[in-house]
């Protein structure tokens, strides 16, 4: 079809267009409006030691060797954040009756990120404020069990976590990109329906 008879075939069928694209908005907007809430936490993870190094004349670069340290385990448990083992073991000790993810997305529901050598952003979603407390708490839990697996005896210096209470609010649904992604998709699927009704249409119209 030349792009003339295409115009044309548009200008007499822009009401098909324009119903495609309104459908798909509509069918979006229906899809997230019928979404359950969820809410957005974050939690804070502070790398500590259980005590002071003792400093000796010996060891000028102690604090220098312990923020390489810090930054090491701080990426350790970044990691922890990614296993599945891990993120079953903290939604099972909530102690709650917490619906548990698929095994292929455990390792996708904490989003964690070492933002400087001691601290840790961990990010999740949740269905209420009651079950984003219990998560946390757990994942506290459970993270403090393995650094303390890690230590292996040592009682000077090694490392402890930190976790502060969360933060908990409802999640933004980003409507802006939403419409946005809806229009594109509305108008490709627009023009495809227009182009084939008039591909249909000269076909008739030639028998």
């Amino acid at each position: 079809m030349e792009l003339r008879d295409f115009l044309k075939t548009f200008r007499a069928e822009w009401p098909v267009f324009a119903g495609v694209v309104f459908a798909v908005i509509a069918a979006a907007a229906g899809y997230v409006w019928l979404q359950p809430e969820r809410f957005t936490t974050v939690l804070s993870i502070h790398i500590a030691r259980t005590s002071s190094p003792v400093q000796t004349e010996d060891y000028r670069y102690g604090d220098f060797y312990r923020l390489q340290a810090d930054e090491r385990f701080a990426d350790t448990v970044v990691r922890w954040l990614e296993s599945p083992r891990i993120v079953a073991d903290i939604y099972s000790g909530t102690g709650r009756e917490v619906a548990m993810p698929a095994e292929y997305a455990l390792g996708k529901v904490f989003s964690a990120r070492r933002l400087s050598s001691q601290y840790v952003e961990v990010r999740f979603s949740a269905a209420s404020p009651k079950i984003a407390e219990s998560l946390s708490a757990s994942l506290s839990r459970v993270l403090n069990e393995r650094t303390k697996s890690l230590n292996a005896g040592e009682t000077q210096g090694w490392f402890r976590l930190e976790v502060e209470d969360p933060v908990i609010y409802p999640a933004h649904t980003p409507w802006g990109r939403i419409l946005a992604g809806a229009v594109c998709v509305g108008v490709l699927l627009g023009i495809w329906a227009v182009g084939l009704r008039g591909y249909l249409l000269r076909g008739k119209t030639s028998h």
